[in-house]
């Protein structure tokens, strides 16, 4: 996926999550209810983002270790961009009590459900 484009549409979703009233935002954050009503290749740019986001973690302090986990169970599973955005729509499917919730912590718990899943855990 060319890089530009999945920052251009995830900075326009990030723009509709900022505008949105209370309830489907949380302090600015995208939520999981707004992140469902964004079209499918909103949702999966907005994944990648997320993901290439964690893969800067270290320099913020994240173990170098976890995130090489990650970055492996998702090239051990061989997936693409639009299979890792409907990782993350099942996992919300699956628990529409994050539907309020910010956007980052679901998506890392998707991933580390389905590569504890794969026998690729994360932690």
């Amino acid at each position: 996926m060319n890089k530009s484009l999945a920052a251009a549409a995830l900075f326009t979703l990030c723009s509709v999550a900022h505008a949105s009233s209370a309830p489907d935002t949380n302090n600015g954050f995208l939520t999981g209810k707004l992140f469902q009503g964004g079209s499918q290749s909103l949702r999966t740019a907005y994944v990648i983002g997320v993901l290439d986001g964690f893969s800067y973690a270290p320099v913020f302090g994240a173990p170098d270790a976890k995130v090489a986990k990650l970055q492996r169970c998702i090239g051990t599973m061989h997936i693409d961009a639009r299979q890792v955005g409907t990782i993350v729509d099942q996992y919300l499917v699956a628990h529409p009590e994050w539907l309020n919730e910010k956007m980052q912590p679901v998506v890392l718990r998707a991933m580390q459900q389905v590569c504890a899943t794969n026998g690729a855990a994360i932690d």
